[in-house]
């Protein structure tokens, strides 16, 4: 019972949360709410294409709101982006890791004092606070010197790395029918690839750790 009254009080929230940003946002444009998810299911394989399609059903408007079941506004032109980050920065802050999913997994990952994770802003003084000292630690790594030097060759390393990665794969997939529509050869996931690739960069900028995700070593 304990259980099943946690998950009734998880949906009401929910509810009630959705309800009290679509009264908020209402008077911006875009699609209806699709409280169910449908059609963000029905355009999980072009969901890119999908966003985009939303945007430009508004062309020229600053803020869109989507039609995902969540409330979110899409900001749309460099004028609202630089209005997010430098006029208004101090009232546009991250949502709580109870509040974001990819925040919690953020937080669970790197911690919740972590510069990723603390909110800023006026209302936040207390996390206001660390951040900005966090901040203008980490300010220091994106000098002019450390951007040519550091990020410079750690981004032609990884680089090479993943072309050694796609190399393997080319030649791994040689020989196959490739008249016959590559029939039997080893797809690459290049978003994974990507992925790991950034993953890989960090590791070096951030953390001075040498990772080869992308070449498929494990970190542990």
């Amino acid at each position: 019972w304990l259980a099943l009254a946690h998950v009734c009080f998880k949906l009401l929230t929910l509810v009630r949360r959705h309800r009290r940003g679509a009264r908020r946002l209402g008077h911006l444009p875009g699609r209806d709410i699709d409280w169910t998810g449908r059609q963000v299911m029905a355009n999980q394989h072009r969901i890119h294409d999908f966003r985009c399609e939303e945007m430009l059903e508004n062309p020229g408007q600053p803020l869109v709101r989507t039609i995902s079941p969540d409330i979110e506004v899409v900001c749309c032109t460099p004028e609202a982006v630089e209005t997010m980050l430098k006029t208004e920065f101090t009232k546009v802050t991250k949502p709580s890791r109870d509040d974001h999913y990819l925040f919690g997994l953020l937080a669970d990952w790197l911690g919740d004092d972590g510069i990723f994770v603390l909110r800023h802003g006026d209302l936040l003084q207390e996390q206001n606070t660390r951040w900005n000292n966090q901040r203008k630690t980490a300010s220091k790594i994106f000098t002019k010197s450390n951007f040519v030097n550091l990020m410079y060759d750690t981004l032609v390393e990884k680089s090479d790395k993943m072309l050694d990665a796609l190399d393997v794969s080319a030649k791994a997939n040689q020989g196959v029918a490739h008249a016959d529509r590559n029939r039997g050869a080893t797809p690459v996931n290049l978003q994974e690839m990507f992925f790991c690739f950034t993953f890989d960069s960090i590791q070096k900028i951030l953390f001075n750790r040498e990772v080869n995700s992308v070449g498929g070593d494990e970190d542990e």
